[in-house]
Formats: C-alpha cells, sequence, structure tokens
C-alpha cells in the first residue's frame, strides 16, 4: 500500500495489486482480475450472479489494462485465473492480445452490459467451456 501525495489518503500500489490474489488462495474458487479499481464491486455483483456455483469473494483490480495483460502473460494457461479487460479500441486497431486466459469484452466497456449480465458468462464460458464444470 502506499498513500495518494495529494491527499495522503492510502491507494493500492502495483506491487500490492500483483500480490493481493495471493492471499485469496483456497478461498476464491477462480480468480478474476479486471482493470478498474473503481469497478471492483461491479464486477464482483455481476461475476457472482453469473457463476453462482463458483466461490468468489474478491475481485482483483489491476490498475490497468497493461497490468492485467502482464499478469496474464504470467498465468497463461492457468484455469484458476481469469482475465479480463475492456475492448475499448483495441479490436477496432487490431490491437488485441492473445492469451489463453485473457477475455475481451464485447463492448467497449463493462458498463454496456448493464442490461445484458449474462453476456459476460457466455462470452467466458465460450472461450473456456471447462469453467461450466
Amino acid at each position: 500500500m502506499g498513500c495518494d501525495a495529494s491527499s495522503g489518503v492510502p491507494v493500492k500500489s502495483d506491487a500490492y495489486r500483483a500480490a493481493e490474489d495471493i492471499f485469496y488462495v483456497g478461498i476464491n474458487d477462480v480468480s478474476f482480475f479486471v482493470e478498474d479499481d473503481e469497478k471492483e464491486n461491479f464486477y464482483l455483483v455481476i461475476l457472482r450472479k453469473l457463476f453462482p456455483e463458483i466461490s468468489i469473494k474478491k475481485i482483483f483490480p489491476q490498475g490497468g489494462k497493461a497490468n492485467v495483460i502482464n499478469k496474464a502473460r504470467r498465468h497463461s494457461g492457468d484455469v484458476n485465473f481469469v482475465f479480463i479487460v475492456d475492448a475499448d479500441f483495441d479490436l477496432l486497431f487490431e490491437e488485441k492480445v492473445e492469451i489463453e486466459n485473457l477475455f475481451y469484452l464485447d463492448r467497449y466497456s463493462i458498463e454496456n452490459y448493464l442490461l445484458e449480465d449474462v453476456a459476460v458468462k457466455k462470452l467466458i464460458l465460450s472461450e473456456r467451456p471447462a469453467l461450466n464444470a
């Protein structure tokens, strides 16, 4: 943890984010990693609703797409780690990174799925049907 220079409020550092999931091994059945700190609870609610049979106590925001992609590279193929990033303009500019357990939302950002939360489940299960077990 660190402190915001202007306000002195504690903030999560990149080092903290990189290691935070270690404390939840054995608590989360699957660890989900996302970009934005401020959307952690939003993802938690959606993913719990989509995957009620999976124990998800914590979502791990990584503070940006680059951090999610870097962590996905280190954990490629690990079925207990799922990485979700916004499409932003990556799909349009053909900048999509191909990693086995990295998933791009089909839309610009997660908020675009507010009325279609089942779409996230379909996206993940279409790419990794074994997660339905």
